[in-house]
């Protein structure tokens, strides 16, 4: 994702390449491949915090909040129970899912297994994230000052507005995860 979003290393955006021009390098032992996951659960809690929950700001509310209407009333406030209860496989699974829900794994064709064998693959969720993709960018021959963007050299928690990681335990119940566990079984 790193690579192909950033203007100043002009490479293609990954959208912009065909299916066998995705598989070639994809499949190419020579190309370092990094993919950055996150834990379904604490995902899928930062999407409903990010594009559910009414924050005061009345043009967003509910406009990414799947299984809702496109924009929701400030005073209708869903639950994070309500909002786990409606989502159902097909939510999850291309073409149909927003990408703030779809399966991890049908990023980048995590999907097959000769995928992951070749791939590098991160827990955003791990203490040690930001320190390891740091190490790992400039040990393959990124520029510092490119790393330092999105990477600096202080760890900080200013890009994940919604702090899910730390309120997994405030708004799952056993029967919530075990519903997210279920939906999103393969990202396991």
């Amino acid at each position: 994702h790193f690579a192909f979003t950033s203007r100043t290393n002009r490479l293609p955006l990954w959208t912009a390449l065909n299916e066998t021009q995705r598989d070639a390098l994809m499949t190419d032992e020579d190309v370092q491949k990094l993919l950055v996951v996150r834990d379904p659960r604490e995902r899928l809690l930062s999407a409903f915090l990010e594009k559910c929950k009414y924050t005061g700001n009345r043009m967003e509310h509910g406009r990414h909040c799947i299984t809702f209407p496109r924009k929701l009333p400030p005073s209708r406030n869903i639950t994070f129970h309500e909002f786990v209860m409606r989502i159902n496989s097909s939510d999850v699974v291309p073409p149909k899912c927003d990408q703030h829900y779809c399966l991890q794994t049908s990023f980048c064709g995590m999907h097959e297994a000769r995928m992951r064998e070749r791939t590098t693959i991160l827990s955003m969720s791990s203490p040690l994230f930001h320190d390891t993709v740091r190490a790992l960018l400039i040990r393959h021959g990124f520029p510092e000052t490119m790393v330092d963007t999105c990477f600096p050299p202080v760890a900080s928690d200013a890009g994940h507005r919604t702090n899910s990681s730390s309120l997994v335990d405030t708004y799952y119940t056993p029967e919530l995860s075990a519903r997210v566990e279920s939906l999103y079984r393969v990202d396991y």
